[in-house]
């Protein structure tokens, strides 16, 4: 008979985009619930930003705020994909 596979290890397979997989791992996830920047082009476009010499000093602070927020937020999520993976 074929082997059994566990049912989260079929979330992550059948997963299009790394944050369903990582909603598969983990449901308290989510991306969404983060202010501002919550996905990877707002991230790019907001660094963008930032980085313009016309954007105020006052949007820069708030775009580093939620650039720190949303990387530290991905970093989190790839390393329980990939504790789960090796476990």
């Amino acid at each position: 008979m074929g082997r059994e596979v566990e049912p989260t290890r079929l979330r992550i397979h059948a997963a299009t985009s790394r944050g369903e997989a990582e909603k598969a791992i983990d449901p308290e996830m989510d991306y969404f619930e983060l202010e501002g920047i919550s996905e990877g082009m707002a991230a790019s476009d907001g660094y963008l930003e930032a980085v313009n010499p016309t954007t105020s000093l006052q949007r820069k602070a708030e775009l580093e705020g939620q650039l720190l927020l949303y990387c530290r937020f991905d970093t989190e999520a790839m390393v329980k994909i990939v504790r789960f993976l090796t476990s």
